[in-house]
């Protein structure tokens, strides 16, 4: 070998090594953000004749296939977390049946009131106790009733800031395709600015479930699993406007509005990610709650009424709610259920009687006798006891399309614990389901973070050989030019 070639192939070897040394140590000062590869430098021999070595663009350690995986993954992870959450909430106040906070617990403790006024109808304590029960469980209806409305609010709110964090997103993908293609279009690789795509990607499958396409020209086409485009060089923003919900709102055509994307409702077509488990929260599973917890309330008035007492009502003057299932006087019941002033005023009625007329008459005089408890022991049998009633399942909520899924006969007692047990279950099923999900979630992450992550111990031993490595070379350039020297002094 000349001396020539050889020093060729030093200073080629020298500027090869310090473009990996720049590339380890861009590694090791991003190791830590998010999102970004490990990158190395491919090179690639001269012709021998020549000697020599050329470097290449650095280029990045990924897996597609895994990284689409991901994208899927963390789409369900979001989603589940979004009503986990929301069910988690709700749970914290409608507790364990057994609880004595919760709605069984609660209607239990009137039972139990009617039963000690049963051996003593005349007792005004007693009578004071059985309108306190009762309006402790009115209470308990109407607070339950307050946080499935609040929690179907928030679902709106929550919706809003994910299109506005979509649509930046958006924004953000198109921007970075554009500095991509430009590169690529100049022979140039740009690594890090695909990172800095593919997290925004990442990012983007966590609101929703979408599908990507990588072009010849190095940019990403972002499109809805329906396969409407979102971004390619132009980004395709959604619009959205929240509304306030209540019990006589819905999606669609019920006063909610849709997520639009140029023009055309796309919300049905929504069921992955964060956005897919808010409108899967607003638009079936808080209804349903809200309709179980209208049923209970419509059957335990119209109950109560049928056997002589107007215990309950949806106004102060004692008004039955409709028995119509899609009017607006019987959706939403439990959020104005209460006890009606002529009871509440004059607590003797729970033991006269007080009912069945329409609007129904307040008893001027008394119907009984004083220690009479006739009244009581009907309630206690054909209300509290074993007495069976039919519940509605299907055709619930304003739009007449809520099931249930509770049983359609029960005792009032046990519709309670219904109640509370299928919510609680709802709540439990996403909770085993997100933990599955997260776990698969992170070992994708796991994965992907060895191949295509950086190691600093391994970036820090690579940066040594290669500063081992930058030093021969330039060793090599030394002793060959002492050699040029010492044959340029023979020639002279």
């Amino acid at each position: 070998m000349s001396l020539e070639v050889t020093l060729r192939n030093a200073v080629s070897g020298l500027a090869v090594t310090q473009k990996n040394i720049e590339v380890v140590s861009r590694n090791v000062s991003n190791g830590q953000t998010e999102g970004y590869t490990r990158k190395i430098h491919k090179q690639e021999g001269r012709d021998p004749r020549v000697g020599g070595v050329n470097a290449l663009d650095a280029v990045r350690i990924v897996d597609e296939a895994m990284r689409r995986d991901l994208a899927l993954q963390e789409g369900k992870v979001a989603n589940f977390t979004a009503r986990e959450a929301a069910l988690g909430r709700i749970e914290a106040v409608n507790v364990d049946p057994e609880d004595e906070l919760s709605l069984s617990s609660v209607f239990g403790r009137l039972r139990e009131a009617f039963s000690e006024l049963s051996s003593s109808p005349e007792s005004p304590a007693l009578q004071q106790a059985v309108v306190s029960r009762a309006t402790t469980l009115t209470e308990t209806i109407r607070r339950l009733a307050a946080v499935y409305e609040d929690e179907r609010d928030r679902t709106e709110t929550d919706i809003a800031a994910s299109i506005t964090k979509v649509n930046n997103l958006l924004q953000n993908i198109a921007n970075l395709n554009d500095s991509i293609s430009t590169a690529v279009k100049a022979g140039r690789k740009v690594p890090d600015i695909e990172d800095q795509r593919d997290e925004a990607i990442r990012k983007l499958s966590e609101e929703m479930d979408l599908t990507v396409i990588r072009r010849q020209d190095g940019t990403a086409a972002v499109l809805t699993s329906n396969g409407r485009t979102l971004v390619d060089r132009t980004a395709f923003p959604f619009s959205f406007t929240p509304t306030k919900t209540d019990n006589n709102t819905f999606y669609p055509g019920g006063g909610i509005n849709g997520i639009l994307l140029g023009g055309a409702d796309i919300t049905t077509e929504i069921v992955g990610g964060r956005i897919g488990g808010y409108i899967q929260l607003r638009d079936d599973t808080i209804p349903q709650f809200q309709a179980q917890l209208d049923e209970f309330a419509y059957r335990m008035t119209v109950t109560f009424n049928a056997q002589g007492l107007r215990l309950f009502g949806n106004t102060a003057a004692g008004a039955m709610p409709d028995a119509t299932l899609t009017t607006t006087g019987r959706i939403g019941y439990s959020k104005s259920i209460t006890v009606p002033d002529p009871i509440k005023n004059n607590q003797t009625l729970v033991q006269q009687g007080w009912a069945n007329a329409t609007p129904a008459t307040i008893p001027t005089a008394t119907t009984r006798p004083v220690g009479d408890n006739t009244l009581v022991t009907t309630l206690l049998n054909n209300v509290f006891d074993t007495n069976t009633v039919t519940f509605a399942t299907t055709n619930l909520g304003p739009n007449g399309d809520i099931p249930t899924m509770l049983p359609p006969s029960a005792s009032l007692a046990q519709f309670t614990r219904e109640i509370v047990a299928y919510q609680s279950n709802e709540r439990a099923n996403l909770t085993t389901l997100l933990k599955g999900e997260t776990t698969y979630r992170d070992s994708l992450t796991n994965k992907i973070s060895d191949q295509s992550g950086v190691n600093l111990d391994q970036e820090v031993s690579l940066l040594i050989q290669l500063q081992q490595t930058y030093g021969a070379n330039a060793r090599v350039i030394t002793a060959t030019n002492r050699m040029f020297d010492d044959l340029m002094g023979i020639i002279r």
